[in-house]
């Protein structure tokens, strides 16, 4: 019983050590990067899009800017019409949180348009 106690102890100081891993600041340097990506955008019953997105972003130290830009690829139809998302742009501000040098939290604040056609009105106007 005493030997397991121990090696449980043992076992646990080692552990202990793996999570205290010291978590290094970021380099002040100014690093830029982009992504592109498919976006699949869910806006309902029968309202679903599928968008072509790039992402460009800016950062240094914790803080960083992102802009957003996407293009409608995919669209949907619903009671005869067809419903297309022209375009999306956004722009945010972002800071980060180390949690090791591996990971971090991202946090994004800011602002975004998206823009949405509906065809097969015709025949229907408005103010007629």
């Amino acid at each position: 019983m005493k030997l397991s106690v121990g090696a449980l102890v043992a076992g646990s100081l080692f552990a202990t050590h793996a999570f205290a891993q010291e978590v290094l600041p970021p380099d002040n340097k100014v690093s830029t990067y982009g992504t592109i990506g498919y976006t699949y955008a869910d806006g309902g019953p029968g309202a679903q899009f599928g968008v072509i997105t790039g992402r460009l972003g800016v950062k240094k130290g914790y803080f960083g800017l992102e802009g957003e830009a996407g293009v409608g690829v995919a669209g949907s139809e619903i009671l005869g019409y067809r419903l297309h998302l022209d375009y999306e742009v956004a722009g945010y501000g972002i800071a980060t949180v180390p949690v090791t040098n591996n990971f971090q939290l991202l946090g994004r604040i800011g602002y975004g348009h998206t823009q949405i056609s509906v065809s097969g009105l015709s025949g229907y106007g408005y103010g007629n």
